[in-house]
């Protein structure tokens, strides 16, 4: 899709993606980034290795931009929950940012779509595009189980939103800064 379409046309775009994962489905894990985000070193060994270590039978999801909602009720009305896994802090947050790391098994869930946003939701321009309330909603109440890392594994500086810049220029989502860059890590190597 070449076309930008926003916020409001932005379940268009997720409901594309999926369908194209949908007929090419020969993986394992899948990786959503926005094009505005650096890697921390590592990142795909980090994201395997703490997705790995979650033993949920439920899990679904695992979020790893850390940013002012870490430990926050979004969407869901969850009161997240900090675990450990293997020693490894994360929190069980029950909501989806749109930079995340998932199995097959979170598109097929969903049905390969997003559903068009009611008309009314863009009466309110301070509003995001509603994907990521849908899927956080849409998971919870199937009984899923969401996951935020405790430490950010893709930076995220302050810069122009493109998506909701009002809402951003008054509420950046600035990632947390890095305290511990081994978090993530194999112990075994």
């Amino acid at each position: 899709m070449a076309t930008n379409h926003g916020k409001k046309g932005y379940w268009k775009l997720c409901t594309y993606a999926m369908q194209v994962i949908r007929d090419n489905s020969n993986f394992n894990y899948f990786v959503k980034l926005d094009d505005d985000g650096r890697l921390v070193d590592r990142f795909f060994d980090k994201c395997c290795h703490i997705w790995e270590s979650i033993h949920d039978p439920r899990k679904i999801c695992l979020n790893f931009r850390v940013d002012s909602r870490e430990g926050k009720r979004v969407w869901t009305n969850f009161v997240p929950q900090k675990k450990y896994f293997n020693g490894i802090p994360v929190y069980r947050s029950q909501w989806v940012d749109m930079d995340f790391f998932v199995p097959f098994q979170f598109f097929s869930t969903l049905g390969y779509e997003i559903p068009k946003p009611p008309d009314q939701r863009w009466r309110n321009p301070l509003i995001s595009s509603g994907t990521g309330k849908y899927i956080s909603n849409r998971l919870h109440k199937m009984g899923y189980s969401l996951y935020l890392t405790e430490q950010t594994l893709v930076i995220h500086d302050e810069h122009d939103s493109k998506m909701n810049p009002r809402e951003r220029s008054k509420n950046p989502l600035i990632t947390k800064p890095i305290t511990n860059p081994t978090y993530g890590d194999r112990i075994d190597g």
